[in-house]
C-alpha cells in the first residue's frame, strides 16, 4: 500500500472507530439510570473511550509526519481496534433488539436475564478495548520521539481543556525529549536534605530507601559511579540528561520511577564528582519494593500464571520506554527489574532501575567492559569482555530482555546467591555450572539460552511467548527478519528499532 493510500486508509479506520466507539458508550450509557450495578463499568468504558479518542485524534493529525513502517503498524493496530468496536456494538444491539417488545417485571430496572447479557457484554469489550489499549500505547508514544513540529502543536490543541492520563504524558515525554537547557539547579540535590540514619537496603540490588528530612514519603536512591576513563564534564552531562528526562516519566504509563534529582559525591580535594544518587519517587499507594531477583530466588509459586505474564509485559514496555526517552539502559537484568505492591497483584508491578551503565542513545560508549560470569549472562555475546567487540545499540537491550522474560517464564534464578548475598553459583535449571560457564564462548551460552527456552518454555508459558524469548535472544543474528539487518534500523530519528521491537515483542 503506496503512502497515499495509507494516508486515505487511517483516516477512513480512524472514523470508523469513533463511529463504533461514540456508539457503544452511547448504548451502555443508556442503561446507567436503570441499572446502578452496570454503572461502575460504565463509567469505566466513558474513561478508556476517552483516552483512546484523545489518542486516535493526535495521531489522525500527525499521520503524514510518521515513517513508513511506522503508518503500516499503527494502520494495523487501529484496523484492529476498529473490528473489535463493530463486534461489541453489534453484541449489545442483540441484547436490546432481544427485549424490545417485552416490558420490564419491574419499572426503572432492567431485568435479571438482561443485566446478565449486558454486563457479560460489557466485560468483554472493555477487556477487549484495555488490552487493545496496552498494545497501542508504545507505537503511539513513539511518535512523540519524530522530530516533526506539528507533534507538539497537536498535543497543545488536544490539552487545551483534556484531562487525559496519555496526552498529558505524551506531553511530558515531547518536554523530556527536547534538548537540556543547561540549568543544573532544577536536577542536583544536596545531600543534607536527606535523612540517612533510617535508610533501608533493597535486596539484591544496588538500591536504598530513604526519607526526605521532614517528610514521611519514601524515596529510593540508587548511585552511580563514575567510569574511571570517562570525561567528567560529558558524564554529568549525561547524567543530567537522563535524570532531567526521568523527572518527567510517568511511572504507571512507562514503567520508570520518576525521578526526583540527583546528589553529586565528591571524593576529598577532588574537582568533579566521582558518583551520583539519583533520588527517585515511589509512586502514591505503592509499598514494599523488591527486586525480581529476590522474588525468583525466594518465592514459591504461589501467583497465578498471568501475574507473571502482566509482569512480562510491563517489564518489555518498561524497556520500549526507556529507548522512547532516547537512551539505552545496559544493565537489564533481575537486579534491576523492581516489583512494588500496590495491594493487588502478589507478585506486584515492574519497574526497571539500575540506570547505573546508562547511555543516550546517540551519544559515545566507552567500549568499557568486564568478564564477571553472573552480569555476562544477560549480555549479548558482542557485548563481553573487557573490551566488548560491538558498540553498544538498543538490540543489546533486547537480548538482556530476552534472557529476564527466559528465567521469569522458568519462574528460577539463574543466579544463586549465597547467604553474604554474593553470586557463587548458576542454578540446575540454568544448565551449565558457573566454573563451565566462565570458560564457555559467549556464543556457546547464547544458543544455550535459546536452546533452554526452546524445550522450557512452550509447556509452562506456551508457544507464544516463547517465540518472544526467542525473538529477543537472535535480535542480532542475520537471520533474524525482525532485527537483524542493522542498515534497516538508521532513520533519522532513530524510532525504527523500537517501532519493531513493538510490533514483535510488545
Amino acid at each position: 500500500m503506496s503512502g497515499v493510500e495509507l494516508g486515505l486508509a487511517i483516516v477512513a479506520t480512524v472514523d470508523l472507530c469513533f463511529k463504533y466507539g461514540n456508539l457503544l458508550v452511547e448504548l451502555y450509557t443508556s442503561f446507567k439510570a436503570a441499572e446502578s450495578r452496570l454503572k461502575e463499568h460504565i463509567v469505566r468504558l466513558e474513561t478508556v473511550w476517552f483516552r483512546t479518542t484523545s489518542q486516535l485524534q493526535v495521531l489522525k493529525s500527525v499521520w503524514q509526519s510518521l515513517n513508513p513502517t511506522h503508518q503500516q503498524i499503527q494502520n494495523q493496530i487501529v484496523d484492529i481496534l476498529a473490528g473489535k468496536l463493530k463486534i461489541a456494538v453489534s453484541r449489545i444491539e442483540g441484547v436490546i433488539k432481544k427485549d424490545a417488545n417485552t416490558p420490564s417485571e419491574i419499572p426503572g430496572r432492567v431485568r435479571r436475564w438482561k443485566y446478565a447479557l449486558l454486563k457479560e457484554g460489557l466485560d468483554k469489550s472493555l477487556d477487549e478495548i484495555e488490552t487493545w489499549q496496552r498494545i497501542f500505547d508504545p507505537s503511539w508514544f513513539f511518535i512523540m520521539q519524530t522530530a516533526a513540529s506539528v507533534i507538539d502543536d497537536e498535543l497543545s490543541a488536544a490539552d487545551q481543556g483534556s484531562t487525559s492520563p496519555a496526552i498529558a504524558s505524551a506531553s511530558s515525554l515531547r518536554i523530556a525529549l527536547r534538548p537540556d537547557s543547561g540549568d543544573k539547579a532544577k536536577v542536583f540535590l544536596p545531600l543534607q536534605g536527606l535523612n540517612l540514619d533510617q535508610s533501608l537496603d533493597i535486596a539484591f540490588s544496588s538500591l536504598t530507601l530513604a526519607q526526605r528530612k521532614g517528610s514521611s514519603k519514601w524515596l529510593i536512591l540508587e548511585k552511580v559511579n563514575r567510569p574511571a576513563k570517562s570525561d567528567p564534564a560529558l558524564f554529568i552531562k549525561d547524567v543530567r540528561d537522563i535524570a532531567r528526562k526521568l523527572s518527567h516519566a510517568n511511572p504507571l504509563t512507562f514503567g520508570l520511577l520518576n525521578c526526583y534529582g540527583v546528589i553529586r559525591l565528591f571524593d576529598s580535594g577532588a574537582a568533579h564528582p566521582s558518583s551520583f544518587t539519583f533520588v527517585f519517587r515511589v509512586p502514591d499507594g505503592f509499598s514494599n519494593p523488591r527486586t525480581l531477583r529476590a522474588v525468583l530466588q525466594h518465592d514459591s509459586i504461589d501467583h497465578s500464571l498471568s501475574e507473571r505474564f502482566e509482569i512480562a509485559k510491563g517489564l518489555a514496555r518498561a524497556v520500549s520506554y526507556v529507548h522512547c526517552f532516547g537512551f539505552v539502559h545496559k544493565n537489564i537484568r533481575p537486579e534491576t527489574v523492581l516489583l512494588l505492591h500496590d495491594g493487588n497483584a502478589s507478585l506486584g508491578h515492574p519497574f526497571l532501575v539500575g540506570f547505573e551503565a546508562f547511555r543516550n542513545a546517540d551519544g559515545r560508549t566507552l567500549r568499557l567492559g568486564d568478564s564477571t560470569w553472573n552480569l555476562n549472562i544477560y549480555r549479548h555475546p558482542h557485548r563481553q569482555g573487557e573490551i566488548p567487540h560491538d558498540d553498544y545499540v538498543m538490540q543489546h537491550d533486547i537480548y538482556s530482555l530476552g534472557v529476564c522474560l527466559l528465567e521469569l517464564g522458568l519462574f528460577v534464578s539463574f543466579v544463586v546467591y549465597d547467604e553474604d548475598s554474593i553470586p557463587s553459583c548458576t542454578s540446575s535449571v540454568f544448565g551449565l555450572p558457573a566454573e563451565a560457564l566462565k570458560a564457555a564462548k559467549a556464543i556457546d551460552v547464547k544458543e544455550h539460552l535459546v536452546s533452554l527456552a526452546r524445550a522450557e518454555l512452550p509447556k509452562r508459558m506456551g508457544s507464544k511467548y516463547t517465540n518472544v524469548v526467542v525473538t529477543c535472544l537472535t535480535c542480532l543474528d542475520e537471520e533474524n527478519i525482525d532485527f537483524g539487518d542493522q542498515s534497516e534500523f538508521q532513520d533519522e530519528d532513530g524510532i525504527l528499532v523500537g517501532v519493531r521491537y513493538i510490533d514483535k515483542v510488545c
